[in-house]
């Protein structure tokens, strides 16, 4: 897959496994959109997805995008890929 959104259950264990399959299924080169990644406490059902992104942060470049509660991370495929 070139483009894969992960947009469902918040909870921290599901939000895992939809990111190890988002992993799994991802081109080389691809990209991984999350929703609702930026958890306030206006936003307590987001804490999950929070969680589990910053965890992966620590081995994979994952980015909040600006001014959103998106998160993202682009393969960098065999090449090394573009600069981000």
């Amino acid at each position: 897959m070139n483009l894969v959104v992960v947009d469902a259950d918040h909870t921290y264990e599901f939000v895992c496994k939809d990111t190890e399959t988002a992993l799994a299924l991802l081109a080389p080169s691809g990209i991984i959109v999350w929703d609702d990644y930026v958890w306030n406490e206006r936003n307590p059902e987001c804490a999950g997805v929070t969680r589990c992104l910053n965890e992966l942060a620590r081995t994979k470049k994952v980015y909040q995008i600006d001014g959103t509660r998106l998160a993202i991370y682009c393969d960098r495929g065999s090449d090394g890929g573009a600069d981000y």
